[in-house]
């Protein structure tokens, strides 16, 4: 796939579970834009089964992605690559915008979100000393 050349054009995504005290187990979303190597704010939700819960979880996560961008500056389609369970996709796919394409690949997606987890975690681990 050739490289972005300008924002919206490439966005990859993932979503992380994880256990906390407060809130039991919780899923957050990411997401990162290729061409502006911007991390859009990442949306936590308390994992559910109730179909309701994960659509608007979901619907939260694109809409934090779109806010702020303008069809004038930017790109008039984006391709989403992501890791996000087969199950999700049918539902991704109605929320994103005609045109937009999602892409399954999670070999890429990994390799992306590797050093800016990396970095996270080293960050966490170094903010108390």
């Amino acid at each position: 796939m050739p490289k972005a050349r300008q924002p919206y054009e490439t966005i990859y995504f993932t979503n992380l579970v994880s256990q906390t005290a407060k809130d039991g187990t919780v899923v957050t979303y990411l997401a990162w834009d290729e061409f502006a190597d911007r991390i859009y704010p990442p949306v936590v939700v308390n994992q559910s089964e109730d179909l309701n819960d994960i659509v608007g979880g979901l619907v939260k996560f694109f809409n934090g992605i779109n806010d702020g961008y303008n069809p004038n500056l930017y790109a008039k389609n984006t391709t989403y690559i992501t890791d996000i369970e087969p199950e999700l996709q049918p539902i991704i796919r109605g929320l994103i915008m005609p045109g937009d394409n999602l892409v399954i690949d999670h070999k890429r997606t990994a390799e992306v979100f590797e050093p800016i987890l990396r970095n996270f975690s080293d960050f966490l681990n170094n903010k108390d000393k």
